[in-house]
This record gives C-alpha cells, structure tokens and sequence, in this order.
C-alpha cells in the first residue's frame, strides 16, 4: 500500500532508509542528531532513567545500547507494550 500511495517515498526508503524522511516527518538520522543530547544525559545519571517514547526513537536507542551500528535501527523489532532495562557498565 506505501508503494502506491507514496511511490517516490517508497523507492527513497529501497535505496537509503537511514537518510529517508518519512511523509510529513524526520528520518532515522535527523533524530539521531535530535538524541545526541538525550544519549548524554542518559549516559551521564546515576540514578536509573525511564524513557516512554515512540518506537523509531526507541529502535535507536536499543541499537545504541546493543552496539548495534544506527543506520540498522530500522531493523529493530520492538515489542508493543514492553518494558526494557539496560544496565549500566563501567566506562559507559
């Protein structure tokens, strides 16, 4: 259904999806630069942290935390209505 309704979109996402804006949206690597600050707020504490977000922001996120490169983010599943700990470890 994207393919017909929104083909110039579709064919952008088949060849680059980190760099595509969605309709109407950001793509994967404008929030990347819109996390940086949250990354090092988060890295920073030393009392846990709760993040409540959308799934493209928590993609990144996970795959961040995983050492996962962010440009495959997109790949992510992330399960509806989950709760998520990460652990700090020494040296970030």
């Amino acid at each position: 259904e994207v393919k017909k309704r929104h083909p110039e979109f579709y064919s952008s996402w088949q060849s680059d999806p980190f760099k595509t804006r969605f309709p109407g949206g950001e793509s994967y690597m404008d929030l990347v630069k819109r996390l940086e600050s949250v990354l090092i707020q988060v890295e920073m504490s030393t009392r846990p942290v709760l993040i409540v977000s959308h799934i493209t922001v928590l993609q990144l996120l996970v795959a961040y935390f995983r050492g996962t490169p962010v440009e495959e983010a997109w790949k992510t599943s992330i399960p509806r209505d989950t709760v998520m700990e990460v652990s700090p470890t020494t040296g970030g």
